[in-house]
């Protein structure tokens, strides 16, 4: 309850106003920031699904220009650190590749996704017990019976009955 002075100068329609007034208001600045996320979410979509197409059409230059401009307004976003994975792999650039699916591994909605781009990578170039670590990772984070896990095992297994033991692995 007000105090009495404030009682008599403000009547009571008038402080009812300027409560409903501040709730309105806090309501309206709640809404509005959801939506910027909302636009921003929109926004990081298209500039993922962008760089995708040009990434299929083989334009590694748009494809990186799209992606640096999504990471610039939102350096963490994984699923275009896992792109940014995509155009590096696709440009040779394997260590660039390594730590853009690395830093999107560390969201837990995107690492399955960077881990078996990881996996793919390391079995496309050969490291072996790059690809079983990073099945290994994989069956934790989805379990044994996943279907994206048993198809890396299986490629696994079949890549490691093609491949002879190195020297160093004897």
């Amino acid at each position: 309850m007000a105090p009495p002075a404030l009682r008599t100068l403000v009547p009571r329609r008038l402080l009812l106003a300027a409560c409903i007034a501040l709730v309105l208001l806090a309501g309206g600045l709640a809404g509005g920031l959801f939506v910027q996320r909302r636009h921003d979410r929109e926004w990081r979509l298209e500039i993922a699904s962008n760089a995708s197409s040009a990434l299929a059409r083989r334009d590694l230059a748009s494809a990186r220009a799209l992606v640096q401009a999504g990471l610039a307004r939102q350096p963490g976003a994984a699923d275009l650190l896992v792109i940014r994975g995509d155009v590096a792999r696709a440009a040779g650039d394997y260590n660039d590749a390594r730590t853009a699916y690395l830093s999107a591994a560390s969201d837990r909605t995107a690492a399955p996704q960077a881990r078996a781009r990881l996996f793919d990578m390391a079995l496309a170039i050969g490291a072996d017990e790059d690809a079983s670590h990073q099945l290994a990772v994989l069956e934790k984070l989805l379990g044994v019976a996943d279907p994206l896990v048993k198809n890396r095992r299986d490629r696994l297994q079949a890549a490691s009955a093609t491949h002879p033991p190195s020297p160093d692995n004897r």
